[in-house]
Protein backbone atom coordinates (compact mmCIF):
# COMPACT_ATOMS: atom_id res chain seq x y z
CA UNK A 1 0.00 0.00 0.00
CA UNK A 2 1.58 3.29 -1.14
CA UNK A 3 0.86 7.11 0.04
CA UNK A 4 -1.16 8.22 -3.10
CA UNK A 5 0.58 11.63 -2.51
CA UNK A 6 4.05 11.46 -1.29
CA UNK A 7 4.73 8.10 -3.44
CA UNK A 8 5.94 6.39 -0.05
CA UNK A 9 5.46 2.52 0.70
CA UNK A 10 3.01 2.19 3.88
CA UNK A 11 2.29 -1.48 4.18
CA UNK A 12 3.50 -4.80 2.51
CA UNK A 13 0.74 -7.15 3.04
CA UNK A 14 1.36 -10.99 2.84
CA UNK A 15 -0.68 -13.85 3.22
CA UNK A 16 -1.06 -15.63 0.37
CA UNK A 17 1.21 -18.75 -1.01
CA UNK A 18 0.54 -17.58 -5.19
CA UNK A 19 0.38 -14.28 -6.34
CA UNK A 20 -2.47 -11.62 -6.43
CA UNK A 21 -4.57 -11.34 -8.73
CA UNK A 22 -6.86 -8.05 -8.12
CA UNK A 23 -7.11 -5.76 -5.32
CA UNK A 24 -10.32 -3.57 -3.80
CA UNK A 25 -10.53 -1.16 -0.95
CA UNK A 26 -13.64 -1.64 1.23
CA UNK A 27 -16.30 2.08 1.09
CA UNK A 28 -14.92 3.05 3.79
CA UNK A 29 -10.90 2.65 3.30
CA UNK A 30 -10.77 0.58 6.28
CA UNK A 31 -10.03 -2.95 4.80
CA UNK A 32 -8.27 -4.46 1.61
CA UNK A 33 -9.37 -7.72 -0.07
CA UNK A 34 -6.90 -9.22 -2.31
CA UNK A 35 -7.66 -12.07 -4.60
CA UNK A 36 -5.12 -14.66 -5.16
CA UNK A 37 -3.70 -18.08 -7.58
CA UNK A 38 -4.01 -19.65 -4.60
CA UNK A 39 -7.52 -19.92 -4.80
CA UNK A 40 -8.54 -17.35 -1.90
CA UNK A 41 -9.58 -13.95 -0.74
CA UNK A 42 -7.70 -12.45 1.83
CA UNK A 43 -9.50 -9.73 3.85
CA UNK A 44 -6.57 -6.96 5.60
CA UNK A 45 -6.87 -4.27 7.95
CA UNK A 46 -5.42 -1.23 5.95
CA UNK A 47 -4.38 0.48 8.32
CA UNK A 48 -2.25 -2.32 10.36
CA UNK A 49 -1.90 -4.55 7.74
CA UNK A 50 -3.47 -7.33 9.83
CA UNK A 51 -4.42 -10.22 8.32
CA UNK A 52 -9.01 -10.04 9.42
CA UNK A 53 -10.29 -13.10 6.75
CA UNK A 54 -9.42 -15.92 4.68
CA UNK A 55 -12.11 -17.07 2.03
CA UNK A 56 -11.57 -20.29 0.73
CA UNK A 57 -14.57 -21.94 -1.76
CA UNK A 58 -13.16 -21.73 -4.84
CA UNK A 59 -12.00 -24.27 -6.94
CA UNK A 60 -9.45 -22.39 -8.94
CA UNK A 61 -7.35 -19.19 -9.37
CA UNK A 62 -9.41 -15.90 -7.80
CA UNK A 63 -9.12 -13.60 -10.42
CA UNK A 64 -10.94 -10.42 -9.16
CA UNK A 65 -12.83 -9.25 -6.45
CA UNK A 66 -15.40 -6.57 -5.29
CA UNK A 67 -16.72 -4.95 -2.29
CA UNK A 68 -20.84 -3.71 -1.93
CA UNK A 69 -21.78 -0.54 -1.53
CA UNK A 70 -22.64 -0.85 1.85
CA UNK A 71 -19.37 -2.44 2.82
CA UNK A 72 -20.78 -5.94 4.19
CA UNK A 73 -20.23 -7.86 0.87
CA UNK A 74 -17.83 -9.34 -0.86
CA UNK A 75 -17.54 -10.36 -4.84
CA UNK A 76 -15.18 -12.69 -6.08
CA UNK A 77 -14.54 -14.31 -9.54
CA UNK A 78 -12.64 -17.25 -10.51
CA UNK A 79 -11.07 -19.61 -12.92
CA UNK A 80 -13.85 -21.64 -11.70
CA UNK A 81 -16.26 -20.04 -13.98
CA UNK A 82 -18.31 -19.10 -10.56
CA UNK A 83 -18.92 -16.06 -8.86
CA UNK A 84 -19.23 -15.66 -5.14
CA UNK A 85 -20.53 -13.54 -2.62
CA UNK A 86 -19.63 -13.33 0.98
CA UNK A 87 -20.06 -12.03 3.87
CA UNK A 88 -17.47 -9.06 4.60
CA UNK A 89 -17.47 -9.58 8.32
CA UNK A 90 -17.81 -13.43 9.05
CA UNK A 91 -16.91 -14.56 5.65
CA UNK A 92 -19.46 -16.65 5.29
CA UNK A 93 -19.99 -17.69 1.84
CA UNK A 94 -23.96 -16.64 0.87
CA UNK A 95 -24.12 -16.77 -3.04
CA UNK A 96 -22.55 -18.90 -6.07
CA UNK A 97 -23.54 -17.77 -9.02
CA UNK A 98 -23.27 -20.34 -11.97
CA UNK A 99 -23.66 -19.96 -15.80
CA UNK A 100 -20.16 -19.13 -17.63
CA UNK A 101 -18.58 -21.53 -19.48
CA UNK A 102 -15.28 -19.53 -19.34
CA UNK A 103 -12.72 -18.16 -16.84
CA UNK A 104 -14.30 -15.14 -14.88
CA UNK A 105 -12.38 -12.09 -14.94
CA UNK A 106 -14.06 -9.39 -13.48
CA UNK A 107 -16.36 -8.66 -10.89
CA UNK A 108 -18.65 -5.50 -9.73
CA UNK A 109 -21.54 -4.32 -7.64
CA UNK A 110 -24.16 -1.99 -9.05
CA UNK A 111 -24.37 1.27 -6.58
CA UNK A 112 -27.71 0.11 -4.91
CA UNK A 113 -25.86 -3.13 -3.98
CA UNK A 114 -28.59 -5.63 -5.35
CA UNK A 115 -27.12 -6.43 -8.62
CA UNK A 116 -24.00 -7.99 -9.70
CA UNK A 117 -21.78 -7.93 -13.20
CA UNK A 118 -19.73 -10.66 -14.30
CA UNK A 119 -17.18 -10.79 -17.15
CA UNK A 120 -15.73 -13.57 -18.42
CA UNK A 121 -13.48 -15.36 -21.68
CA UNK A 122 -16.88 -17.14 -22.23
CA UNK A 123 -17.40 -13.41 -24.54
CA UNK A 124 -20.42 -12.34 -22.09
CA UNK A 125 -21.08 -10.18 -19.46
CA UNK A 126 -23.98 -11.11 -16.76
CA UNK A 127 -25.83 -9.53 -14.70
CA UNK A 128 -27.18 -11.50 -11.36
CA UNK A 129 -29.60 -10.47 -8.40
CA UNK A 130 -27.67 -9.99 -5.60
CA UNK A 131 -29.78 -9.05 -2.52
CA UNK A 132 -28.63 -10.85 0.68
CA UNK A 133 -29.94 -14.28 1.47
CA UNK A 134 -32.59 -13.28 3.93
CA UNK A 135 -35.21 -15.42 5.56
CA UNK A 136 -37.53 -13.64 2.98
CA UNK A 137 -35.34 -14.13 0.03
CA UNK A 138 -34.83 -18.10 1.10
CA UNK A 139 -38.76 -18.70 1.09
CA UNK A 140 -39.44 -16.83 -2.30
CA UNK A 141 -36.50 -19.50 -3.98
CA UNK A 142 -38.11 -22.28 -1.99
CA UNK A 143 -41.47 -21.34 -3.29
CA UNK A 144 -40.43 -21.19 -7.30
CA UNK A 145 -38.99 -24.53 -6.59
CA UNK A 146 -42.13 -25.65 -5.56
CA UNK A 147 -43.98 -24.03 -8.75
CA UNK A 148 -41.14 -25.47 -11.02
CA UNK A 149 -41.54 -28.87 -9.63
CA UNK A 150 -45.66 -28.90 -10.35
CA UNK A 151 -45.26 -27.29 -13.58
CA UNK A 152 -42.38 -29.72 -14.68
CA UNK A 153 -44.88 -32.38 -13.37
CA UNK A 154 -47.59 -31.17 -16.34
CA UNK A 155 -50.39 -30.09 -13.20
CA UNK A 156 -52.82 -27.72 -14.30
CA UNK A 157 -52.73 -24.50 -12.02
CA UNK A 158 -55.90 -25.60 -10.34
CA UNK A 159 -53.52 -28.53 -9.01
CA UNK A 160 -51.09 -26.54 -8.38
CA UNK A 161 -52.89 -24.96 -5.20
CA UNK A 162 -54.26 -28.16 -3.83
CA UNK A 163 -50.79 -30.07 -3.83
CA UNK A 164 -49.19 -26.21 -2.25
CA UNK A 165 -52.15 -26.35 0.23
CA UNK A 166 -51.74 -29.94 1.33
CA UNK A 167 -48.14 -29.87 1.31
CA UNK A 168 -47.21 -30.78 5.19
CA UNK A 169 -43.30 -30.74 4.90
CA UNK A 170 -43.42 -27.02 3.60
CA UNK A 171 -42.84 -24.07 5.98
CA UNK A 172 -45.51 -21.19 6.48
CA UNK A 173 -43.53 -18.93 5.25
CA UNK A 174 -43.30 -20.63 1.86
CA UNK A 175 -46.46 -22.15 1.22
CA UNK A 176 -47.82 -18.26 1.27
CA UNK A 177 -45.40 -17.18 -1.06
CA UNK A 178 -45.57 -20.55 -3.35
CA UNK A 179 -50.04 -19.82 -3.25
CA UNK A 180 -49.13 -16.03 -4.42
CA UNK A 181 -46.59 -17.39 -6.99
CA UNK A 182 -49.50 -20.07 -8.16
CA UNK A 183 -52.60 -17.75 -8.26
CA UNK A 184 -50.48 -15.07 -10.29
CA UNK A 185 -48.57 -17.29 -12.82
CA UNK A 186 -49.12 -17.26 -16.60
CA UNK A 187 -49.40 -20.52 -18.33
CA UNK A 188 -48.64 -20.90 -21.71
CA UNK A 189 -49.41 -23.59 -23.75
CA UNK A 190 -46.63 -25.53 -25.66
CA UNK A 191 -46.75 -27.32 -28.73
CA UNK A 192 -45.52 -31.47 -28.06
CA UNK A 193 -44.16 -30.27 -24.31
CA UNK A 194 -41.36 -32.74 -22.66
CA UNK A 195 -42.84 -33.72 -19.39
CA UNK A 196 -41.23 -34.37 -16.35
CA UNK A 197 -40.93 -37.53 -14.26
CA UNK A 198 -44.12 -39.01 -13.27
CA UNK A 199 -44.68 -39.33 -9.54
CA UNK A 200 -46.83 -42.25 -9.79
CA UNK A 201 -45.46 -45.50 -7.96
CA UNK A 202 -43.82 -47.85 -11.09
CA UNK A 203 -42.97 -51.64 -10.74
CA UNK A 204 -39.58 -52.63 -11.14
CA UNK A 205 -39.11 -53.44 -14.62
CA UNK A 206 -39.37 -57.28 -15.42
CA UNK A 207 -36.97 -59.28 -17.31
CA UNK A 208 -38.30 -59.37 -20.30
CA UNK A 209 -38.58 -55.45 -20.50
CA UNK A 210 -34.96 -55.11 -19.78
CA UNK A 211 -34.46 -56.76 -23.14
CA UNK A 212 -35.69 -53.63 -24.80
CA UNK A 213 -32.81 -51.92 -22.71
CA UNK A 214 -31.78 -48.86 -24.84
CA UNK A 215 -29.16 -47.88 -22.75
CA UNK A 216 -25.49 -49.98 -23.39
CA UNK A 217 -23.92 -51.59 -20.44
CA UNK A 218 -26.59 -50.55 -17.58
CA UNK A 219 -25.31 -52.82 -15.64
CA UNK A 220 -21.63 -51.75 -15.75
CA UNK A 221 -20.53 -55.06 -15.98
CA UNK A 222 -19.10 -55.56 -19.28
CA UNK A 223 -15.98 -53.59 -18.73
CA UNK A 224 -14.64 -50.37 -15.95
CA UNK A 225 -13.94 -47.91 -18.84
CA UNK A 226 -17.00 -48.14 -21.16
CA UNK A 227 -16.46 -45.61 -24.02
CA UNK A 228 -20.94 -45.04 -23.82
CA UNK A 229 -20.63 -43.46 -20.47
CA UNK A 230 -19.00 -39.76 -19.97
CA UNK A 231 -18.00 -38.34 -16.64
CA UNK A 232 -19.35 -34.73 -16.16
CA UNK A 233 -18.63 -32.36 -13.28
CA UNK A 234 -19.18 -28.77 -12.16
CA UNK A 235 -15.27 -28.76 -10.64
CA UNK A 236 -14.54 -30.64 -13.66
CA UNK A 237 -13.14 -33.60 -11.62
CA UNK A 238 -12.95 -36.71 -13.47
CA UNK A 239 -12.33 -38.17 -11.35
CA UNK A 240 -15.75 -37.78 -9.62
CA UNK A 241 -17.41 -40.86 -11.10
CA UNK A 242 -15.52 -44.76 -11.26
CA UNK A 243 -16.88 -48.46 -12.06
CA UNK A 244 -16.55 -50.30 -8.14
CA UNK A 245 -16.86 -53.70 -7.83
CA UNK A 246 -17.93 -55.46 -4.63
CA UNK A 247 -20.93 -52.57 -4.17
CA UNK A 248 -23.63 -54.05 -6.42
CA UNK A 249 -26.79 -54.28 -6.51
CA UNK A 250 -26.85 -57.33 -8.72
CA UNK A 251 -23.93 -58.79 -10.66
CA UNK A 252 -20.71 -57.44 -9.88
CA UNK A 253 -20.23 -54.14 -10.46
CA UNK A 254 -21.83 -50.34 -9.88
CA UNK A 255 -20.80 -46.88 -10.94
CA UNK A 256 -19.72 -44.29 -8.02
CA UNK A 257 -20.12 -40.56 -8.27
CA UNK A 258 -18.18 -39.17 -5.03
CA UNK A 259 -16.94 -36.12 -3.87
CA UNK A 260 -15.48 -34.24 -0.59
CA UNK A 261 -15.88 -31.24 -2.15
CA UNK A 262 -19.71 -29.41 -3.34
CA UNK A 263 -19.92 -30.80 -6.96
CA UNK A 264 -22.55 -31.77 -9.30
CA UNK A 265 -21.44 -34.96 -10.79
CA UNK A 266 -23.07 -36.47 -14.15
CA UNK A 267 -22.50 -40.05 -15.52
CA UNK A 268 -24.10 -39.96 -18.21
CA UNK A 269 -25.08 -41.70 -21.86
CA UNK A 270 -25.77 -40.22 -25.17
CA UNK A 271 -29.01 -42.23 -26.36
CA UNK A 272 -31.40 -41.79 -29.43
CA UNK A 273 -35.28 -41.68 -28.92
CA UNK A 274 -38.65 -40.96 -30.67
CA UNK A 275 -40.50 -38.00 -30.58
CA UNK A 276 -43.69 -37.85 -28.69
CA UNK A 277 -43.26 -41.23 -26.76
CA UNK A 278 -43.41 -42.27 -23.17
CA UNK A 279 -39.78 -43.79 -21.49
CA UNK A 280 -39.20 -45.02 -18.17
CA UNK A 281 -35.44 -44.80 -16.90
CA UNK A 282 -35.10 -46.78 -13.82
CA UNK A 283 -32.34 -48.50 -11.24
CA UNK A 284 -30.88 -48.91 -8.14
CA UNK A 285 -29.04 -45.95 -5.82
CA UNK A 286 -27.06 -46.64 -2.51
CA UNK A 287 -25.76 -43.31 -0.82
CA UNK A 288 -23.56 -42.90 2.00
CA UNK A 289 -23.31 -39.31 3.68
CA UNK A 290 -24.91 -37.23 1.03
CA UNK A 291 -25.50 -33.91 2.21
CA UNK A 292 -26.92 -30.92 0.01
CA UNK A 293 -24.28 -28.37 0.02
CA UNK A 294 -25.60 -25.62 -1.38
CA UNK A 295 -28.09 -23.01 -0.03
CA UNK A 296 -31.69 -23.29 -1.40
CA UNK A 297 -30.71 -26.55 -3.04
CA UNK A 298 -33.08 -29.60 -3.04
CA UNK A 299 -31.41 -32.32 -4.96
CA UNK A 300 -29.07 -35.29 -3.96
CA UNK A 301 -28.29 -38.45 -5.75
CA UNK A 302 -30.89 -39.51 -8.27
CA UNK A 303 -31.28 -40.52 -12.19
CA UNK A 304 -31.25 -37.31 -14.79
CA UNK A 305 -31.82 -36.01 -17.68
CA UNK A 306 -28.65 -33.79 -18.14
CA UNK A 307 -29.37 -30.30 -19.16
CA UNK A 308 -33.32 -30.51 -17.24
CA UNK A 309 -35.22 -30.62 -14.74
CA UNK A 310 -36.35 -33.65 -15.39
CA UNK A 311 -34.86 -36.30 -12.68
CA UNK A 312 -36.52 -39.28 -10.60
CA UNK A 313 -36.81 -38.97 -6.56
CA UNK A 314 -33.61 -37.64 -4.82
CA UNK A 315 -31.88 -39.68 -1.92
CA UNK A 316 -29.88 -37.83 0.59
CA UNK A 317 -28.59 -39.27 4.19
CA UNK A 318 -26.96 -43.15 3.91
CA UNK A 319 -29.44 -45.42 2.38
CA UNK A 320 -29.08 -49.01 1.07
CA UNK A 321 -30.08 -50.09 -2.63
CA UNK A 322 -33.11 -47.88 -3.47
CA UNK A 323 -35.15 -48.66 -6.37
CA UNK A 324 -35.65 -44.73 -8.37
CA UNK A 325 -37.57 -44.30 -11.75
CA UNK A 326 -38.25 -41.58 -14.09
CA UNK A 327 -41.32 -41.57 -16.23
CA UNK A 328 -41.59 -39.00 -19.22
CA UNK A 329 -42.53 -38.03 -21.92
CA UNK A 330 -39.94 -37.08 -24.87
CA UNK A 331 -41.46 -34.36 -26.53
CA UNK A 332 -40.42 -33.06 -29.94
CA UNK A 333 -36.40 -34.62 -28.55
CA UNK A 334 -34.89 -37.31 -30.30
CA UNK A 335 -31.82 -37.38 -28.63
CA UNK A 336 -31.02 -37.22 -24.68
CA UNK A 337 -28.09 -37.46 -22.67
CA UNK A 338 -28.63 -39.37 -19.14
CA UNK A 339 -27.89 -41.63 -16.60
CA UNK A 340 -26.57 -41.29 -12.47
CA UNK A 341 -26.05 -38.15 -11.19
CA UNK A 342 -24.84 -36.56 -7.13
CA UNK A 343 -26.21 -32.83 -7.19
CA UNK A 344 -27.84 -30.67 -9.63
CA UNK A 345 -28.06 -27.31 -11.24
CA UNK A 346 -28.66 -24.86 -7.79
CA UNK A 347 -27.82 -27.72 -5.61
CA UNK A 348 -24.42 -28.89 -5.43
CA UNK A 349 -23.08 -31.99 -2.66
CA UNK A 350 -20.89 -34.01 -1.06
CA UNK A 351 -20.88 -37.91 -0.65
CA UNK A 352 -21.26 -41.16 -2.08
CA UNK A 353 -23.45 -42.81 -4.18
CA UNK A 354 -23.89 -45.95 -6.16
CA UNK A 355 -25.84 -46.73 -9.11
CA UNK A 356 -26.86 -50.16 -10.55
CA UNK A 357 -28.99 -51.97 -12.81
CA UNK A 358 -29.94 -48.56 -15.07
CA UNK A 359 -32.96 -49.45 -17.66
CA UNK A 360 -34.49 -46.81 -20.47
CA UNK A 361 -37.17 -48.50 -22.12
CA UNK A 362 -40.01 -47.36 -24.18
CA UNK A 363 -43.33 -47.80 -22.82
CA UNK A 364 -45.77 -49.41 -25.54
CA UNK A 365 -47.40 -50.72 -22.62
CA UNK A 366 -47.81 -49.96 -19.27
CA UNK A 367 -45.10 -51.62 -16.80
CA UNK A 368 -46.31 -55.08 -15.57
CA UNK A 369 -46.95 -55.91 -12.34
CA UNK A 370 -45.24 -58.56 -10.15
Amino acid sequence: VWDATSGQEMLTLKGHSSPDMSVAFSPDGRRLAGASVDGTVTVWDATSGQESLTLKGHAGSVTSVAFSPDGKRLASASTDQTVKVWDATSGAESLTLKGHTGVVSSVAFSPDGRRLASASFDQTVKVWDASPWTPELRAEREALSLIHFLRDQGKAKAEWLDAITADQTISEPVRQRALQFAREWKVTEVSNPPVASDPSPVPEVTPEQKLRNILRNGSFDESETDPHWTVKSYLQNKGAASVQEGVAHDGKHAVQLATTEADDAEYTQKVTIKPNTQYLLSGWIKTKDVTIAQDGGTMGASLSISGTSESSRSLVGTNDWTYATLKFNSGDRTELELGPRLGHNGSTCTGTAWFDDLCLIELTEPAVEK
